[in-house]
């Protein structure tokens, strides 16, 4: 069985859809060297993190390579190309501990809303991404949903489900989000 050579970051662009994104604060998202394939760094501020369980190569799919989608006082990584699932990876500076914390997001599209959305929690907020339009829209949680973990959403024609992994759930329709902003600005 042959090995595996090292793949140089100019072939391994050519090859993907990755490409390193720097901000105009110094902030950066780049795909580094690990072994034979390439893993991504994160900085914000001064902390500088990689991300756990990332290894990309030429035979990745390139719908999983994660692209960066927008960037406020966290950076978002969109992830996934099947028609059924797909993923938002939120990246938040964590001061206390020195360190990037990284939270995954699944939204499983069991009916087309024909609309590229994703759904992401944060702090005491559920928002909605219109990734075609660059619109960010929220709702607000109720209380007792707080401090509980996200499973998955699940994205229906006109509604949401929010599954908890502790087995709650909550059922938005779309319009009941509101609107925050642009995100592509």
């Amino acid at each position: 069985m042959k090995e595996k050579e090292h793949l140089s970051k100019e072939n391994f662009f050519k090859c993907t859809t990755a490409k390193d994104t720097i901000f105009k604060n110094g902030d950066y998202i780049r795909f580094i060297p690990v072994n034979k394939s390439y893993g991504i760094e994160i900085k914000m501020n001064r902390t500088v993190d990689t991300l756990d369980n990332y290894s990309f190569d030429c035979d990745s799919y390139n719908g999983m390579i994660p692209k960066v989608l927008f960037k406020t006082d966290y950076i978002a990584l969109g992830q996934g190309s099947s028609t059924n699932y797909r993923y938002l990876i939120i990246c938040n500076l964590n001061n206390e501990l020195g360190k990037i914390d990284v939270n995954k997001f699944e939204t499983e599209i069991v009916e087309n809303p024909e609309k590229e959305i994703l759904f992401f929690k944060k702090n005491h907020n559920a928002f909605m991404l219109n990734k075609k339009k660059g619109k960010l829209f929220f709702t607000k949680l109720p209380s007792k949903f707080f401090n509980l973990k996200v499973q998955k959403f699940e994205l229906y024609k006109n509604k949401v489900i929010i599954i908890f992994t502790q087995g709650d759930s909550l059922t938005y329709k779309l319009n009941e989000f509101d609107k925050l902003g642009n995100v592509t600005d």
